[in-house]
């Protein structure tokens, strides 16, 4: 019928206003705005459940029990149940694409710095692909098989392992 059952405001009072991700996931909403802050919202109530201060936050996923927000300086992994972060670390680029999980591996696009393959567990950089002229939109995964675009046009089949 496209009646509101409830309505909530996400973005803190800044200058930019936009929130720029949402996902939803066992019933909680997990929202980015840019203008600082990840929230997680139960979608049935509108409740906030938790709340954790980003300034910047552009992309968000989930996976393995993490929210991974992705601001123009890191990249951070906050527990789904309480949002305490599990580990931050520097994102070395510009967040250009939504991160994507694969196995143990986080996917994270950063614009001219190529495509950051964090350690999901600790957040550590393990490999960098650069085609040399960057990658900006989110690969995409299946089985043991990354596929990505460059920013030059370029398609790219690459190996998880």
């Amino acid at each position: 019928t496209g009646v509101a059952r409830w309505q909530k405001r996400i973005a803190p009072p800044d200058e930019h206003l936009d929130v720029d991700a949402l996902v939803l996931d066992g019933g909680r909403l997990y929202a980015a705005a840019y203008s600082g802050a990840v929230l997680a919202v139960d979608a049935r109530t509108g409740d906030t459940v938790w709340k954790f201060a980003a300034p910047g936050a552009a992309r968000l996923a989930v996976a393995g029990g993490l929210v991974v927000a992705v601001t123009p300086a890191s990249v951070h992994a906050l527990s789904t149940a309480d949002g305490s972060v599990v580990w931050t670390t520097p994102l070395g680029g510009s967040p250009s694409g939504d991160p994507v999980a694969a196995g143990k591996w986080l996917l994270v696009p950063a614009g001219d710095e190529g495509l950051r393959w964090l350690e999901a567990a600790t957040g550590r950089t393990l490999r960098v692909f650069d085609p040399g002229t960057g990658v900006s939109g989110p690969p995409a995964v299946t089985g043991s098989r990354v596929y990505v675009l460059s920013n030059g046009g370029g398609l790219f089949a690459l190996d998880l392992s």
